[in-house]
């Protein structure tokens, strides 16, 4: 058995464990939210726009920005698996796991509004201001792109320093631009249109660096199976013929 089927005979136990174990998760949440009495469950499962009786519209580019980190974290754990078992390079699949698990934790942010809301109000006795939670967030990016500066120089890093200086300018739109300086409206777009804008070419560098490194990958297996095939049985019908 070769390494390749190897791996993916791993990675196939690894998702039916991880089947089983979601699957009792969710089994064991729904019971939970039976049995406790301080939430309606109602409140917990339906949408919040259909509790509060507000429009549909209401946070509906929130609501996209967050189906964008959702959709860079699962590009990510796809490439992730993927490389892991086509690409013989570790730190590859351990740049694409990173960001998978930072994009999973942003969507959660946005979702719940961690940094605005539950950090500073919704924790009893303990508070965590929320320039301290974008500097750890800060903090990982930098680590990340310290750790895999050789995975980086091969991707389109254009991309890339664009969805930071986007995010860059959202976060700071509250320090730069001082309260009733402009209106309201100006202020909410600059700083959710930037943030939403950089979340489209975070995804958007991901997906273009993914689909790069699973091509290189594809084409150096193929490249080593063509030359294992010519050793083993001499040069095929259509190389002899060009020669």
């Amino acid at each position: 058995m070769d390494n390749t089927h190897y791996q993916l005979l791993l990675i196939h136990k690894k998702w039916r464990l991880l089947l089983i174990v979601g699957s009792l998760f969710w089994v064991i949440l729904m019971l939970l939210l039976y049995v406790q009495s301080f939430v309606p469950v109602g409140d917990i499962t339906r949408d919040p726009a259909t509790i509060a009786e507000h429009p549909p519209y209401y946070g509906a580019l929130s609501n996209l920005g967050i189906l964008l980190w959702s959709a860079s974290a699962a590009v990510c754990f796809l490439s992730a698996t993927l490389l892991k078992v086509i690409y013989n390079r570790a730190s590859v699949s351990a740049f694409f796991a990173i960001f998978a698990g930072l994009s999973v934790i942003l969507c959660l942010d946005d979702t719940y509004q961690l940094h605005e809301d539950i950090f500073i109000n919704s924790l009893p006795g303990f508070i965590i201001p929320e320039q301290v939670t974008i500097s750890v967030y800060a903090a990982v990016v930098l680590f990340a792109i310290s750790r895999f500066q050789t995975v980086l120089q091969e991707t389109p890093l254009w991309l890339f320093s664009l969805s930071l200086l986007l995010f860059l300018v959202a976060a700071g739109t509250d320090y730069v631009i001082p309260h009733g300086l402009v209106a309201a409206k100006v202020t909410f777009l600059i700083e959710d249109g930037t943030k939403l804008l950089g979340i489209f070419f975070w995804l958007t560098y991901f997906f273009r660096t993914s689909i790069d490194l699973i091509v290189a990958a594809a084409d150096s297996q193929l490249s080593w199976f063509t030359a294992a095939q010519a050793t083993t049985f001499g040069p095929s019908p259509s190389v002899m013929k060009v020669k």
